[in-house]
């Protein structure tokens, strides 16, 4: 079932690049030289017919220390990934049991390199083959750039990073004891960053636009657009509180579309409203929102070759919802960390090997 609530077509947003005192291009570290400071580039969406079925193939990764679980995989910009396993046991470091190795892996799954690193909330960037991660349970987070090299990152600390398509260094925190609250902006990593101002909300999940806007959801419910200049932020919306007791706490996970929307995998904190959980945004505001069912299945979600959002389902298997609506299912392995590789192949984990995802 489809909910239309505001019947509106996005047109694709311009390329364009910075002028000069952009803040983008202020001084400091900022990032490196081959990054070019150009905002990215939106598009007319466009969402092909449903497959009939899909096929999955599985692609065996050559890890080094035995690790059956992975927890995260990043596509990178070279059609390789960056991918987080697990070996058997309880936690632990120093190549223990337990012990997070991340690997640089091509999509033949030949590991190319392995970082040894202990994951935490990594996250890949839009523009490069750099990535965040954290070092370890309270360490400073860390920036590896595209060269291979580590690079601490000033600002709140734990928190969660990503980069924009301008360049720019985002950060948040999701709870008051971990840092400053709201999202914050930097030109590089060892620029303390500035807050961008949001209200007092913390924020509970955000994700860099295609047009070098970033979106975010306050834990208010309020879903904030920064302006491509990293300064200006507008609500386009707010998500329903519904329900009855105290003001809901909305969490959750937010995919970027090519056509410069979002879709938002909500979460409700306090589980006291009763408001769609699964709901594409736009700039404008409220495009629509998938029915209960589809939004309490899934998981994971990610923008497929063919244009569709495409999800994880919690009982197993892939679920594909269209521009109009309609939600179609089709068996595949236990899936998690959807990812559209730079071929617009879309892979999933699905320990310990990587799945790839043909349509028929």
């Amino acid at each position: 079932m489809w909910l239309p609530i505001v019947a509106a077509a996005l047109a694709g947003c311009a390329t364009h690049h910075p002028a000069a005192g952009h803040p983008s291009q202020a001084a400091g570290p900022g990032p490196p030289a081959s990054a070019a400071p150009t905002v990215g580039v939106c598009r007319v969406r466009t969402v092909d017919p449903a497959p009939a079925r899909i096929a999955v193939t599985r692609v065996k990764v050559g890890f080094w220390h035995g690790e059956d679980s992975i927890q995260n995989v990043i596509a990178l910009a070279d059609g390789s990934f960056i991918v987080v396993a697990q070996t058997p046991g309880t936690s632990g470091y120093d190549n223990g049991p337990g012990q997070d190795h991340v690997y640089q892996v091509s999509a033949s799954g030949r590991v190319l390199a392995q970082r040894h690193d202990w994951e935490g909330d990594m996250m890949g960037s839009p523009v490069d083959l750099s990535y965040f991660f954290s070092a370890g349970p309270g360490a400073r987070p860390m920036w590896r750039d595209p060269a291979g090299v580590s690079h601490p990152v000033s600002g709140a600390s734990p928190g969660i990073y990503f980069r924009d398509t301008v360049g720019r260094f985002w950060w948040y925190v999701r709870s008051a004891h971990q840092g400053p609250s709201g999202l914050w902006v930097s030109n590089g990593p060892a620029d303390g960053g500035r807050p961008v101002a949001i209200g007092q909300d913390q924020v509970g999940a955000a994700v860099a636009g295609c047009d070098g806007t970033v979106w975010a959801l306050a834990v208010s419910g309020d879903i904030w657009r920064i302006g491509d200049d990293g300064r200006t932020a507008r609500v386009v919306t707010t998500l329903p509180a519904g329900g009855a007791g105290p003001a809901p706490q909305w969490d959750g996970a937010i995919t970027a579309l090519s056509d410069g929307s979002i879709w938002i995998l909500a979460a409700n904190v306090d589980q006291s409203s009763s408001g769609p959980r699964l709901v594409h945004v736009g700039p404008s505001g409220v495009i629509g929102a998938a029915d209960a069912a589809t939004a309490a299945d899934a998981s994971v979600m990610a923008e497929g070759p063919d244009g569709a959002l495409w999800l994880s389902s919690t009982r197993g298997g892939l679920l594909r919802l269209s521009g109009r609506g309609e939600v179609q299912a089709y068996p595949a392995p236990a899936t998690q960390n959807l990812a559209l590789d730079a071929a617009g192949r879309l892979w999933f984990a699905c320990a310990p090997d990587l799945c790839l995802v043909t349509t028929h």
